[in-house]
């Protein structure tokens, strides 16, 4: 039986945003979804395996600041970035997606106001502030 719940975020038109529980009874983690296809900016051969890298280090730091005080255990945050560097190439869009799970400390539905807040907050912050401040990709919800 599935038990599980998943809520699709509207907040920006250049990203995919969901956010769910396995279990929605008993949601000791929640996990949060962003994709989107990332288009090349620069024209030259650079390591993107490096620049892949540092997104997600980015998306970890940001995730700590901004976790601080909050009803999610900081320390126990993961973050999983999906993006394939062999096949970056400029003027051709490759898919991202970058599923960041949280525990939480005190136990909230996943369709909570709380909840939803919650993972609003964090979306916006984390696309405004790595995905959108990017220099090397342009992001966009189609190919």
């Amino acid at each position: 039986m599935k038990k599980g719940k998943e809520i699709q975020l509207d907040l920006d038109p250049n990203y995919a945003i969901y956010s769910g529980a396995i279990d929605n009874k008993n949601a000791k983690t929640i996990y949060l979804n962003i994709s989107s296809w990332g288009n090349p900016l620069i024209d030259s051969e650079l390591n993107y395996e490096k620049v892949i890298r540092n997104i997600r280090r980015n998306v970890i730091i940001h995730l700590h600041q901004i976790l601080g005080e909050s009803n999610f255990k900081k320390e126990n945050t993961i973050v999983d970035l999906d993006m394939r560097s062999s096949g970056v190439n400029y003027n051709k869009k490759s898919f991202m997606s970058c599923e960041m799970t949280f525990f939480q400390k005190k136990l909230h539905p996943i369709n909570s106001e709380f909840n939803i807040s919650s993972m609003k907050n964090i979306s916006k912050s984390i696309i405004d502030n790595i995905f959108e401040n990017n220099q090397y990709f342009k992001f966009s919800k189609k190919k």
